[in-house]
């Protein structure tokens, strides 16, 4: 009797723990889930796109290396051509896993001295499609750039 007790907390323990070790999910959150990637996010192929009012571009050196502390950065232009601060509070930034359904989270994010967005402690834990995904939360829009390994 006590041994069941015991046996389906220690269950439900392992239950939780397996749902929100893997990021954040479409399941507990509202983050996108179907994205599919459309092309290869590398130093080559780094394709700029519009967030509001800003101008996004995603950049890294090399490539990125499994189980390591990758590291890119989204250089930042106003649409209008000066260069404005983006409030990085507003934005989730992740990475997402759509074949397997789990992420990597949490990206260390912040700003250099030109205004740009260093992402730092972007882990990959398996080889595969991944998608990094940018989203305001004040404009509810999201934007994704794919990632193969």
């Amino acid at each position: 009797m006590v041994e069941d007790i015991i046996i389906k907390i220690l269950s439900l323990f392992l239950i939780f723990i397996l749902i929100t070790s893997c990021g954040k999910s479409p399941f507990t959150s509202e983050l996108l889930n179907n994205s599919k990637p459309t092309e290869i996010a590398d130093g080559s192929l780094a394709k700029g796109k519009r967030l509001g009012s800003y101008d996004l571009d995603f950049r890294h050196d090399g490539e990125f290396i499994l189980y390591n502390e990758n590291q890119a950065k989204l250089n930042i232009t106003q649409v209008d051509g000066e260069q404005d601060f983006i409030d990085i509070s507003d934005l989730e930034i992740y990475l997402w896993m759509p074949e397997h359904g789990h992420g990597s989270y949490p990206i260390n994010v912040s700003l250099d001295q030109s205004g740009n967005i260093l992402l730092r402690d972007m882990y990959f834990t398996m080889p595969g499609n991944w998608i990094l995904i940018i989203k305001s939360i004040k404009l509810n829009t999201s934007l994704s750039w794919p990632i193969i390994l």
